[in-house]
């Protein structure tokens, strides 16, 4: 059996549960269990951290469950005494992170996600096109593990731009497996050529990698992706300059 906490490590423990409490939007249950002792407590240092929480909500971004490790956490004492926490220095962690289908619908139809995906930009008979997602776009979890798209582009050409709608059922990349597309449908309504309907499942096969991106100051770097019947699970690595969401640990002294 694990080894309790003891009552020093409690204490550094719950303080870090309820910094990261009070930047969250809301959250169903939060737990934080750190492994240190005295003398590294006093200079803000621990050997391990673990978090586990259950329906966050920060940003307006909902996550179902996140686990989250990491070793050698090395906080600012003099800021954790004031009530916030910082990073003295850059940490890496290991996160479990599942998001319902409605989530993954809200968090990929939010403009900050929607922003950061860039055109695509290609030339078809020496002109060039640039196709680029038009929100709201949906994610089907069906099971079995794919993923189906429904979405829309906007493709420009030739000083012309159309909507085309299309939908796509596909397995996200697993080991050495590469993504692959299991269905692929226009619903244009009129011609789409040959050319850009291949753009377009190139398109959705990049959007299925396994891409490295940033939320709230972390670099996440998604090193599988396992789809079930109305559910996505991320493993993930995160590095970060600071804890995100801010950090007030709410156990100091407010007037």
């Amino acid at each position: 059996m694990p080894e309790e906490p003891r009552l020093d490590e409690q204490f550094v423990s719950q303080a870090i549960q309820l910094g990261l409490s009070s930047q969250l939007q809301s959250a169903e249950d939060i737990q934080v269990n750190i492994r240190t002792d005295i003398l590294k407590m006093i200079h803000g240092q621990a050997d391990s951290v673990s978090v586990r929480g259950q329906g966050m909500v920060v940003q307006n971004l909902r996550v179902e469950e996140m686990e989250l490790h990491t070793q050698d956490l090395d906080l600012n004492a003099k800021s954790l005494l004031r009530g916030k926490l910082e990073l003295d220095k850059p940490l890496n962690a290991t996160s479990r992170i599942v998001f319902t289908e409605a989530d993954l619908n809200q968090a990929l139809n939010n403009p900050a996600i929607v922003d950061r995906i860039p055109p695509l930009k290609f030339q078809i008979q020496g002109q060039p096109v640039v196709i680029v997602l038009q929100p709201p776009f949906k994610i089907g979890l069906p099971g079995g593990g794919r993923i189906a798209i429904d979405a829309t582009v906007l493709s420009q050409e030739a000083n012309k731009a159309h909507p085309i709608r299309f939908s796509a059922v596909a397995y996200p990349r697993a080991g050495d497996r590469p993504v692959m597309l299991e269905a692929f449908n226009c619903h244009d309504g009129g011609a789409v050529s040959l050319e850009l309907m291949l753009a377009l499942v190139q398109r959705v096969k990049q959007l299925m990698e396994l891409p490295d991106f940033y939320f709230e100051g972390m670099l996440c770097r998604v090193l599988e992706m396992t789809a079930e019947a109305g559910r996505l699970i991320l493993q993930v690595e995160t590095e970060m300059a600071q804890i995100p969401f801010g950090g007030e640990t709410g156990f100091a002294g407010h007037s």
